[in-house]
């Protein structure tokens, strides 16, 4: 059996059976849509959430006495914290510019010296931005002497987690069901359009064909009704957030597609393609010639 008869018989599969291959593409394509998008946006919200926590910061507030060369010294101390991403050092002076900024009042118009304390702002790795890490490094820059108080949004990090966990949770429960669906629909499909063909199948039966033989052909008809399923489904859903008003759906303009989302659609699309006619092959080769 060769490789060029295998292919030819693979296309010409098509051609014989216009509307059952219609059927299984778009119900692959159909089924990628739903799972694609359910993907993407699980994707999506999980970048979110990682930007969320990027942009958590720690004050630490230090002695109005501190000297330069201490400043220098607590600033490497900091940023070799392990989780520590970045630190910068507030003035005082850049602290009284920040308040005036954000609140519109000249603090000196207010008090007659300066009473902002210099301070360190921390920002730590997403991956650390949880309350579990957070309570890791705190104690660390409590320990230094010239250090006062350390402020970060407890409220803001647990409200985060426990969001965090939930979409965790929906997203495994509704992919795997959306998931499940997807397959089992693909591999009915597939059942049914080998279904017509089930007389050409055991009349090769009758001949003298292998199992192999038999079954390579449509093996390869579903791995490609697969790969062209999900090129179509990765086609409608790009232009489905490009055509999308993002002034009806704000969502979809924080969406990103990326060549391995494509390629995902693409190799499962061949999955599903390749295992529905797997378990359809089967069946109707194990069938008794009688049946």
């Amino acid at each position: 059996m060769s490789l060029s008869y295998i292919i030819r018989e693979s296309l010409s599969g098509f051609k014989r059976t216009k509307l059952s291959s219609f059927v299984s593409i778009s119900t692959i394509t159909l089924s990628l849509v739903l799972l694609g998008t359910f993907l993407l946006l699980a994707v999506n919200a999980q970048r979110l959430v990682t930007e969320l926590r990027a942009r958590l910061e720690i004050e630490v507030f230090l002695e109005k006495s501190v000297k330069q060369d201490e400043i220098k010294s607590i600033g490497d101390y900091l940023g070799g914290i392990k989780g520590v991403r970045e630190t910068r050092f507030i003035s005082r002076e850049e602290a009284a510019a920040i308040f005036e900024q954000e609140f519109g009042e000249n603090v000196f118009d207010i008090l007659d010296t300066n009473p902002f304390p210099p301070s360190f702002r921390v920002f730590v790795r997403p991956e650390y931005g949880v309350m579990d890490s957070l309570m890791l490094i705190i104690p660390q820059i409590k320990k230094l002497a010239a250090v006062t108080d350390v402020n970060f949004n407890e409220q803001y990090i647990s409200a985060l987690d426990k969001n965090a966990r939930i979409l965790w949770g929906l997203t495994a429960g509704i992919g795997l069901i959306v998931g499940l669906a997807s397959i089992f629909l693909v591999s009915n499909t597939i059942r049914l359009a080998i279904y017509s063909r089930r007389f050409l199948i055991q009349t090769m039966k009758l001949v003298g064909a292998t199992a192999a033989f038999i079954r390579t052909p449509f093996l390869i008809e579903g791995f490609l009704q697969g790969v062209l399923g999900g090129l179509i489904s990765g086609l409608t859903i790009f232009g489905l957030l490009t055509l999308t008003d993002q002034r009806i759906f704000p969502v979809f303009q924080y969406i990103v597609l990326s060549p391995s989302f494509f390629l995902t659609l693409i190799v499962t699309g061949a999955v599903f393609g390749l295992l529905g006619s797997v378990i359809s092959v089967r069946k109707f080769i194990s069938m008794r010639i009688s049946e």
